[in-house]
């Protein structure tokens, strides 16, 4: 018998599953597609030797009361349902020195006033700018007017270099440079001062770890009498005119929907959909956009009680490497830090012998390659945090190649497609496309992290509501 619903998702990472929560909530009949074991994507995570780790970084900002990611778990029903520990700061390493970069606007204008007192002026033309691109999110955003564009269309890196000609406090104002996937060379000043800002505004991670947030996410869809699906790659999606009929997946179930909402990499979902109002030339140009810089990740278990605990993620921009390195407060024990973890930028370039094989199926000159990459980074981190090498008991490295597995992320982007401020009318989406009633959503529609995610999946449960309501009225 085909499978009928009014909402099918096409994929259970974090924006399936928060959109998956929001529509649920409205009464209406969902189901979730989920093409791994696992639902989450970039948020799910994986035990070794007992410890639970999560897939990604998974630190987000804007979260207290009042602020907009706050707002937005309200939305999606889930405020106060996880616990959130939160970062007081960030750091810095540079060629310089340590800086410390407090996670709240007033303190860290004081802060970088204190470190360069003669850019006082342009300090203040940064924060500026910054606060009224940030709190110009809302949740009414549509994406779509005038000074969305207008900020979209400005370099990130342009924008700083014009506050200062100190290539120091430049470099500062660059610190979370690793989060945009792309050195802020082609980021629009749009996505810098909105991740910025909301940095800026507050800090705070998943206690227990992204775990927790998945399951509350998971159990209010079930509760709300939706359905998720594991091990459901959706293989073709059907087309009727200018509707979705219904989706087939991997073990040739077909689902049928009023409204379908797809979470997938457009580069994904484009091949899946056999329609002539797809041309040639635009499913080329959809292939041809290049997608932002891939991570490789290293989770570690510390020796026990060795580490002393510190909540304050440190970004090591120095020696040309950018790495990211922090100590989760799911693995805290006492007083002491009980995993850690790292990232830096990569890409497949460096993996190709391996580009055709599958997990656990490649040969082991790929986990010596990767080991010789981890201890490589651990040297780098030994000399600006002695005493940490010793201190490892046990280490896991994810590649590009691991991310694009387990995530479907082409090339295993960090960020999905590579935003260009060049570019603005090629790599932003719209949540509508050619077909009535598919959606879009994902990190590469608009901006990625937990607040881009969160926005973009909000905006389409908005758009697919009233889209809803239209056709029942109509």
């Amino acid at each position: 018998m085909p499978k009928k619903f009014d909402v099918v998702i096409i994929g259970g990472g974090l924006s399936g599953l928060l959109s998956a929560s929001a529509l649920s909530r409205k009464g209406l009949k969902i189901c979730v597609l989920e093409k791994n074991r696992d639902t989450g994507g970039m948020i799910q995570s994986f035990n070794r030797e007992g410890i639970s780790f999560d897939t990604g970084m998974n630190f987000f900002g804007a979260f207290e009361k009042g602020q907009i990611q706050n707002e937005l778990f309200k939305s999606f029903g889930i405020a106060g349902k996880t616990n959130i520990t939160k970062i007081s700061n960030f750091e810095l390493v540079a060629k310089n020195g340590k800086y410390k970069i407090p996670n709240n606007f007033e303190r860290f204008e004081k802060q970088l006033i204190s470190y360069f007192p003669k850019e006082k002026e342009g300090i203040k033309v940064f924060l500026k700018q910054i606060k009224e691109i940030f709190y110009h999110i809302s949740l009414e955003s549509d994406f779509e007017d005038l000074s969305f564009l207008q900020y979209y269309e400005k370099s990130a890196l342009k924008f700083i270099n014009s506050v200062t000609k100190n290539r120091e406090l430049a470099e500062l104002l660059k610190f979370n440079n690793l989060l945009f996937g792309s050195n802020l060379e082609t980021t629009p000043l749009y996505i810098y001062a909105v991740i910025t800002g909301s940095f800026l505004q507050s800090a705070g991670t998943f206690t227990n770890g992204s775990k927790q947030f998945i399951e509350v996410l998971e159990n209010q869809i079930l509760n709300n009498k939706g359905t998720i699906l594991t091990k459901k790659e959706v293989e073709k999606i059907i087309t009727k005119n200018d509707y979705i009929s219904h989706c087939v997946c991997n073990d040739g179930t077909a689902y049928f929907a009023d409204t379908f909402l797809s979470t997938l990499h457009p580069q994904n979902i484009i091949p899946k959909i056999q329609s002539p109002l797809l041309k040639t030339f635009y499913r080329k140009r959809i292939a041809g956009l290049s997608n932002s810089k891939a991570s490789l990740i290293i989770n570690v278990i510390l020796n026990k009680k060795t580490v002393l605990f510190d909540n304050k993620p440190k970004f090591i921009n120095t020696e040309g490497k950018s790495v990211l390195f922090y100590f989760p407060v799911s693995g805290k024990n006492e007083n002491y830090a009980g995993t850690a973890k790292i990232m830096i930028e990569d890409n497949v370039a460096p993996y190709s012998q391996w580009t055709d094989t599958k997990p656990n199926k490649r040969k082991d000159n790929y986990n010596l390659y990767k080991n010789e990459r981890a201890k490589e980074i651990f040297n780098f981190i030994e000399k600006y945090f002695p005493g940490f090498k010793e201190n490892i008991h046990n280490y896991f490295v994810s590649t590009p190649l691991t991310f694009r597995d387990y995530t479907g992320s082409p090339e295993g982007s960090s960020y999905g497609i590579l935003k260009d401020y060049t570019k603005s009318s090629e790599t932003i989406f719209s949540v509508n496309t050619k077909f009535k009633n598919l959606f879009l959503t994902g990190q590469s529609i608009n901006f990625h992290g937990l607040l881009g995610v969160s926005i973009t999946s909000s905006i389409a449960c908005t758009v697919l509501t009233k889209y809803i309501t239209n056709r029942k009225i109509n």
